[in-house]
């Protein structure tokens, strides 16, 4: 998971973690406890799922995504074998769960599966922050329209959309690990910061921007939605299993409508109060922690008896 907020949306900390699975592993395995991999093509993934099935322990693989476009016709043919080979490692987690339905559907039908669970993630309220003094610390100004975005410099996160819908309307502001000084004019890149600074700053700012595609739902979507953010996203496959009409901005995937989008919102105080409430509405409603910890601890609970049958 990209360094770009929290880490809430991870299951609890008390269980053995596939991805960071080390040779050898037979030691961090102890019995009885379930091993927790994200995502099957991932080569920890692949290991940890392989031990947990050669020493009898129950698995709970999470399946983040689907296949990914990458706009490049090599890395793409490459994704396919991966899918296609490591992939189907999917097939030995004792439980297979996802946080969106079209990825879930995706899992079942390319690798085969009985069931994939769609659970819903969650994450911490966000925090009161006095916004004068976190613009201070980030070196943003006190007083412009700033709209955020935050994810790694890859094809699917879309940051080149976002920085050429700069506009002297407002400033945009990327969390990423493009190096700053490759911002475009009038754009600001910072470094990614540890998730407590990052709620900090999103509560600081006046929009999110996540002109994303492939994705099973952003984490950093999650927490601007939490915090209150109007939200300008691309449509999605499986985003209205959380989302319902009118509660974020839904703009195609080009700088243009996203500029377009986030005029809107600088030059309209109503729709901007529309949108925070609506926004913070539906983070409540559907990313509080509460949920999201009572269905991880059925699920774990039930991959415990898995563990004692054996």
């Amino acid at each position: 998971m990209a360094p770009s907020g929290s880490f809430a949306s991870r299951p609890p900390t008390s269980l053995i973690r596939g991805s960071t699975c080390r040779i050898p592993c037979r030691n961090r395995l102890p019995r009885g406890a379930p091993s927790d991999p994200h995502d099957a093509l991932y080569a920890t993934s692949v290991l940890s799922l392989t031990l947990a099935r050669r020493h009898h322990l129950p698995s709970l693989l999470t399946q983040h995504v689907a296949f990914v476009p990458q706009q490049r016709r090599t890395l793409d043919v490459l994704q396919h074998a991966a899918i296609a080979t490591l992939g189907r490692s999917a097939r030995l987690a004792t439980r297979i769960v996802a946080y969106n339905p079209a990825v879930a559907e995706w899992a079942k039908t390319t690798w085969g599966l009985v069931d994939v669970s769609v659970l819903p993630p969650g994450v911490p309220e966000a925090p009161e922050v006095d916004r004068a003094a976190v613009r201070h610390a980030f070196e943003l100004p006190a007083d412009r329209f700033i709209a955020l975005f935050a994810g790694r410099d890859v094809a699917k996160k879309g940051l080149d959309v976002f920085l050429a819908a700069h506009d002297p309307a407002y400033e945009l502001v990327a969390v990423t690990d493009r190096a700053p000084s490759d911002a475009p004019e009038g754009t600001r890149i910072l470094p990614f910061v540890d998730p407590h600074r990052f709620r900090e700053l999103l509560a600081s700012v006046d929009a999110f921007v996540l002109p994303s595609e492939g994705e099973g739902f952003p984490l950093a979507l999650q927490e601007a939605l939490v915090s209150g953010l109007p939200c300008v996203v691309t449509s999605a496959a499986g985003y209205d299993h959380y989302l319902r009409e009118g509660e974020v901005l839904v703009a195609a995937r080009d700088a243009d409508r996203i500029r377009a989008a986030l005029r809107k919102i600088g030059a309209n105080p109503s729709l901007r109060r529309q949108l925070e409430s609506r926004a913070r509405a539906a983070g409540r409603r559907e990313f509080g922690l509460e949920g999201f910890v009572a269905c991880y601890e059925t699920v774990y609970r039930g991959l415990r008896r898995v563990s004692a049958g054996r």
